[in-house]
């Protein structure tokens, strides 16, 4: 059952007195206790970060850093390696051959042009033919909705999940749900609150972590991101149980062969404390290294 408008919390003009946030905070620790105990955490593959299920997580960065990298090479640990069924949805941005191909650049390490023009040498057509066998049986799910709403999401997606058991759901170009698409200046922050709240009870509905991608602005300096960086649109981080920031160095010269270094920075979270995370970020796959491969 969707969220409707008029039952969405409404942030703006509230207020909360003490007996509100006494109450939210031990609720907020009890069931922060509690997942501890069930130990029902989904290992990522990155150290230091797991997810729990009804998880409602952000994942942010600044165009061009790597977003789907880092989307698909969660994937690549959790799926391809540790067998966790898990969907990608996609709002007509990414086609399932692109889908395909990332995934095969990641986890041969063979580089994406050199997949895309089809110039390979005979090592690296081993390592795709031994990593199709791998990829082939992986419980991943792609599935590329334009123009996708949260009655598609409810509908179709909610129908995936159950079929297929999925375990964790990826949601990448979210600016790009129609209900944020069609929203006029003054109905966004409304049109987005009920877009989050509606994600987050899906995520409660059919017990798994959410996590979705949100593009912020392109900085005009060096500025480190932060929870500010969020400004035009403050209520992602106030409604999202985690939020993740992606940034990673800028070369100044392009060298393909080279590994950049790249973090994760929590800066909220239900299960992880506040941290950076170190990484590192491989440009021949557009993916992100958590461990040495």
């Amino acid at each position: 059952m969707k969220i409707y408008k008029e039952d969405a919390c409404n942030f703006l003009g509230s207020y909360f007195d003490a007996k509100d946030i006494t109450i939210s905070f031990l609720d907020n620790l009890e069931n922060r206790v509690l997942m501890k105990k069930e130990s029902n955490f989904l290992k990522t593959g990155i150290p230091g970060f797991n997810i729990s299920p009804k998880e409602l997580i952000v994942l942010a960065g600044r165009p061009s850093i790597g977003k789907t990298g880092f989307a698909l090479s969660l994937i690549d640990q959790m799926s391809v390696r540790n067998n966790i069924p898990t969907a990608y949805l996609t709002t007509g941005v990414i086609g399932k051959e692109m889908f395909g191909q990332r995934l095969f650049s990641i986890g041969t390490l063979v580089d994406n042009i050199k997949l895309k023009i089809k110039i390979l040498d005979p090592v690296e057509k081993e390592a795709i033919r031994s990593f199709g066998e791998t990829l082939y049986n992986s419980p991943i799910f792609f599935q590329n909705i334009p123009n996708c709403n949260l009655d598609i999401l409810f509908e179709h997606v909610g129908k995936t999940i159950k079929e297929k058991n999925i375990k964790f759901l990826i949601i990448d170009d979210l600016e790009l749900f129609r209900e944020l698409v069609n929203a006029d200046k003054e109905q966004y922050n409304l049109e987005l609150e009920v877009l989050l709240e509606n994600i987050q009870h899906f995520a409660g509905i059919y017990e798994i972590p959410v996590l979705c991608i949100w593009p912020l602005p392109k900085a005009n300096d060096a500025s480190p991101l932060s929870i500010k960086s969020f400004y035009r649109n403050m209520l992602i981080p106030e409604i999202a149980d985690t939020v993740l920031l992606l940034d990673r160095e800028i070369p100044t010269e392009f060298t393909a062969s080279q590994y950049l270094n790249a973090q994760l920075h929590i800066i909220k979270s239900q299960n992880n404390s506040p941290s950076f995370i170190p990484m590192k970020f491989d440009p021949r796959t557009n993916s992100f290294v958590f461990e040495e491969k």
